[in-house]
């Protein structure tokens, strides 16, 4: 068996005990799969997703516990700065250029700046995700080397967009218990890197799984979803993610990564 393969076992079987209540999900998540002839979902092409979109488990994801955080002012976020123009009201005239192109306005404007850049003066409305969430996590990459921090909230190498941003949103602007969640084997269905939380014991945040070490998986951070909030308060820093930085430190989602994730998995 392929080690996807393994790993989509394992975390199914480890999901439906850890968080019972999406057992049924799971399953019914499966039985899609099956019918596209899959055997794991972490290679999704385009019409997998779309097949899968139909499914409310997979498009609405499991909308966790309300979380609860303490200490941080904020709650920080990287992508690709096509997430953003995409999933929210982009102004610029810029849309449909290049993402470097982009990028290359915005960081013009930071080095004007020289600070965090308000996210309104680029976008309106709310920022969400391809499945009406997002990611996020109370540490701030630009208080360390980037890339490991990356590591930290479990994004190998591969996962990191050259054209990068950091989004940081004030916790006080987030109302509502609704909006800012635990995250659950649902949200994660299609990431193969992914500790699931036990649901019974109430946690007041998710866990990311730190690929730092180099012959070992530990917990990293804590990692929140946040359904669609208004970018008003927002703000971002462009970072851009080149060879030269990747080369700092090189974690691969490759096969001695996976057998590391295995071992996480049949530990937990």
């Amino acid at each position: 068996m392929a080690q996807q393969s393994k790993i989509y076992d394992l975390r199914q079987t480890i999901g439906a005990v850890r968080q019972h209540e999406h057992a049924a999900a799971l399953e019914s998540l499966h039985h899609d799969l099956n019918s596209l002839g899959l055997e794991h979902p972490y290679a999704l092409e385009r019409e997998h997703i779309d097949h899968l979109m139909t499914n409310q488990f997979f498009a609405q994801g499991g909308r966790g516990l309300p979380a609860s955080v303490s200490g941080p002012q904020f709650l920080y976020r990287i992508c690709n700065i096509r997430k953003i123009v995409e999933y929210t009201s982009w102004i610029p005239a810029n849309r449909y250029e290049n993402n470097e192109d982009i990028w290359l306005n915005l960081k013009r404007d930071f080095d004007d700046l020289g600070d965090w850049i308000p996210l309104n003066h680029y976008a309106r409305g709310e920022l969400t995700g391809p499945r009406g969430f997002t990611w996020w996590t109370t540490l701030n990459f630009l208080t360390t080397n980037i890339i490991c921090g990356a590591h930290s909230i479990g994004l190998p190498n591969d996962w990191l967009p050259k054209y990068a941003v950091v989004i940081r949103c004030p916790l006080g602007s987030i109302s509502g218990i609704n909006s800012l969640l635990v995250p659950t084997v649902l949200d994660a269905f299609d990431g193969e890197i992914f500790h699931p939380t036990i649901s019974d014991s109430h946690p007041g945040a998710g866990l990311t799984i730190s690929l730092e070490g180099p012959s070992t998986l530990n917990a990293g951070t804590d990692e929140f979803v946040l359904l669609d909030v208004d970018v008003e308060s927002m703000e971002a820093i462009p970072v851009l993610i080149d060879r030269r930085m990747r080369a700092l430190h090189s974690v691969q989602l490759d096969s001695g990564l996976r057998t590391l994730l295995e071992m996480y998995y049949k530990n937990l």
